[in-house]
C-alpha cells in the first residue's frame, strides 16, 4: 500500500443557529448558497481507520446571509438588550421628561383596613 502524502488541511464543522430569520424557507433536499460568518472554537485530530489522521475545526455560527454577500464583513451595530439603559433619559434637550396630560399621580391601592 502506498503512503499518501500528508496534506495540512482540515474539515469544517458548523454549530449554532443563525440569529437572522429567513422567510423563504427551502424545501427539504433543496440546496442553497449562504455566506456565513463564524468563530473558530476548537481543533481536533483523529486517527483514521486505515492510516493517517483527519483534522477538523469546529466553527460557531455568528451571522448568516442568503447568497454570496461581501457585506458580511461589515461591522453590525450592537442591538440593545433588555438590560441596557436609555442613553439620554432627559431627551435631546437635557431637561425633564414631560408627563402626558392624561396620566395622573399613582396613589396606590386602597384597602378597607386603612379606614
Amino acid at each position: 500500500m502506498n503512503a499518501q502524502p500528508l496534506i495540512d488541511s482540515a474539515r469544517l464543522q458548523f454549530s449554532g443557529l443563525s440569529a437572522e430569520d429567513f422567510e423563504d424557507v427551502p424545501e427539504i433536499g433543496e440546496q442553497r448558497t449562504y455566506t456565513i460568518l463564524a468563530t473558530c472554537q476548537s481543533h481536533t485530530e483523529r486517527a483514521m481507520a486505515n492510516e493517517g489522521t483527519r483534522k477538523s475545526v469546529n466553527m460557531k455560527v455568528v451571522r448568516v446571509l442568503s447568497g454570496v454577500d461581501k457585506s458580511i464583513e461589515k461591522e453590525i451595530e450592537d442591538q440593545p438588550n433588555l438590560f441596557d439603559s436609555a442613553p439620554d433619559a432627559g431627551g435631546e434637550s437635557g431637561g425633564e421628561i414631560e408627563t402626558p396630560s392624561n396620566v395622573s399621580d399613582f396613589t396606590g391601592p386602597k384597602f378597607s383596613s386603612d379606614e
